[in-house]
């Protein structure tokens, strides 16, 4: 339909015309272009981050080693982990990534869990998954935490609070694919 529409006012404004009706041609088309100029003020185009003092400092260097791998918490776009990995120069890699909102098949089983706030893993499940990606530290951002606390100590894991974010270490049993005993 759009198609249709665009070819006549492209015939329309092709042809020659004077006076009024000439001058209004025009301002459709002004009209047109103005459309197609976005609102750069709504939030769609811009979304404030905060930052981790964990990040915007060197102090990650304290609790990740280089090149290790890292489940960073909340995931996907309810999360800052992409950029606090590009704050950490890409020093340690992630779990998963998120880079849009269709997922390969193989890993809407994973991502399904890990990218819905309101419905965190089954610690079982977590506990399957550190292990099958050989996850080495968990971060938590403090000040959007949700249940994930609750699910993280089900596994017996122990946080301490680093530059804004929740720090979990794994133990060795966990990416050996043996984890802790888990409680729920």
């Amino acid at each position: 339909m759009f198609l249709i529409v665009a070819v006549i006012v492209a015939i329309w404004l092709g042809q020659p015309r004077r006076g009024r009706l000439g001058a209004a041609k025009w301002v459709v088309a002004a009209a047109a272009l103005a459309m197609l100029v976005p609102n750069l003020g709504s939030g769609l185009w811009h979304t404030p981050t905060e930052n981790p003092p964990l990040f915007t400092t060197s102090a990650y260097r304290t609790v990740i080693r280089p090149g290790s791998i890292v489940l960073p918490l909340p995931f996907a776009m309810y999360g800052s982990s992409m950029l606090w990995q590009a704050e950490a120069g890409f020093s340690f890699r992630m779990a998963d990534g998120y880079v849009g909102a269709v997922a390969p098949s193989g890993w809407a089983r994973d991502l399904g869990s890990l990218s819905n706030p309101q419905v965190p893993p089954q610690p079982s499940a977590l506990a399957a998954f550190l292990a099958e990606r050989h996850v080495s530290t968990v971060l938590l951002d403090a000040h959007d935490a949700g249940a994930w606390p609750q699910v993280l100590g089900a596994l017996g894991l122990h946080a301490r609070l680093v530059g804004g974010v929740f720090v979990y270490p794994l133990p060795a049993s966990f990416s050996a694919g043996r984890p802790a005993a888990i409680t729920g």
